[in-house]
C-alpha cells in the first residue's frame, strides 16, 4: 500500500527579499512538511532570520509566495492575514517574551484570549505538564529561571494546536543543559505527524536535532544534511560556499 504524502504546512517559492540595495532573500524555495523538524542555518546576514519571518506572515516578500497550510498569503488583506497566521504558526523566540505580571499559566493562556477564543487554562495546564512546569504554573516569570521561562514559551506554543511551529535561536540565551532540554521538547512536537517544527539557529548541536537541517548563505540555500550528526553538520558548513 502506498504511503500517504505528509501535508505541506509552510512552503516558500521563488522567495526574495530585498531592502534598497542589499538582498536578503535571492529566490528561496523550501517545504516544510507536517512530522518534520527542519533547522535553517546560516551566519549573520544570510537571510534565515528574514525566511522565518516571511514563513510566519510577519514580513511581506519582494517577490514569491509563501503558503501556510495550504493558503497563500499574497493578496490576503490585513485582518485575514493575521487570523489566518494565529491560526496556522505558533512562535518561539530566543528573548521568550512572556509577560511580567501574568502568571505563568495565564501567559500561556494569552494567545488564545486574544484570538478571542477565551483564556482556556485547562489547555495551558495540560501544556505546562508536557514541559514539567505544573508546579509553577501560579509563579510570575521573573520567579522562574532562563531554561524554566523558555519551556513556558514552548508550553504558550503547544497549547494553541498552530500546526507549524516556527523558533528563532531558541536556544541562544541558554546553557548547555537547558539548551538540550529545550530542544528535546521541540524535537517531541512532530512525533504525532501532525506538527512540524522550523527553528532558525547557528549551532550544529542544535541543529542535530532536526530531521533536515537547510543551510543559508547570501540569501541563498546552498546546502542541505537529511538526518546528520553534529559532525556531518559541522562538515557540510565547512565546504566551500556553505556558511555557519
Amino acid at each position: 500500500m502506498a504511503q500517504p504524502i505528509e501535508q505541506v504546512l509552510g512552503e516558500v517559492s521563488g522567495l526574495t527579499v530585498v531592502y534598497g540595495a542589499t538582498t536578503a532573500l535571492g529566490g528561496v524555495d523550501l517545504q516544510i512538511r507536517a512530522g518534520e523538524f527542519v533547522a535553517i542555518m546560516g551566519r549573520s546576514g544570510s537571510g534565515k532570520s528574514t525566511l522565518l519571518h516571511c514563513l510566519a506572515g510577519l514580513q511581506t516578500p519582494t517577490s514569491g509566495e509563501v503558503f501556510l497550510v495550504g493558503q497563500a498569503l499574497t493578496g490576503l488583506g490585513r485582518t485575514a492575514l493575521a487570523k489566518h497566521r494565529r491560526a496556522a504558526t505558533a512562535l518561539v523566540f530566543q528573548s521568550y517574551n512572556l509577560v511580567p505580571f501574568l502568571s505563568v499559566v495565564d501567559n500561556v493562556a494569552l494567545p488564545g484570549a486574544i484570538s478571542g477564543h477565551g483564556w482556556n487554562r485547562t489547555a495551558a495546564l495540560a501544556a505546562l505538564g508536557d514541559v514539567g512546569l505544573t508546579d509553577l504554573a501560579r509563579s510570575k516569570p521573573a520567579l522562574l529561571s532562563g531554561g524554566e521561562q523558555q519551556r513556558a514559551a514552548i508550553a504558550r506554543a503547544l497549547a494553541g494546536d498552530q500546526p507549524l511551529i516556527l523558533a528563532d535561536e531558541p536556544t541562544g540565551a541558554l546553557d548547555t543543559a537547558n539548551g538540550h532540554a529545550v530542544l528535546d521538547l521541540l524535537r517531541a512536537v512532530p512525533a504525532a505527524g501532525s506538527r512540524a517544527v522550523a527553528m532558525v539557529t547557528h549551532d550544529p548541536m542544535a541543529a542535530s536535532y532536526a530531521d533536515r537541517v537547510v543551510i543559508l548563505r547570501d540569501g541563498l540555500v546552498v546546502g542541505e544534511v537529511i538526518g546528520g550528526g553534529t559532525a556531518e553538520i559541522a562538515a557540510v558548513l565547512a565546504q566551500p560556499g556553505s556558511a555557519a
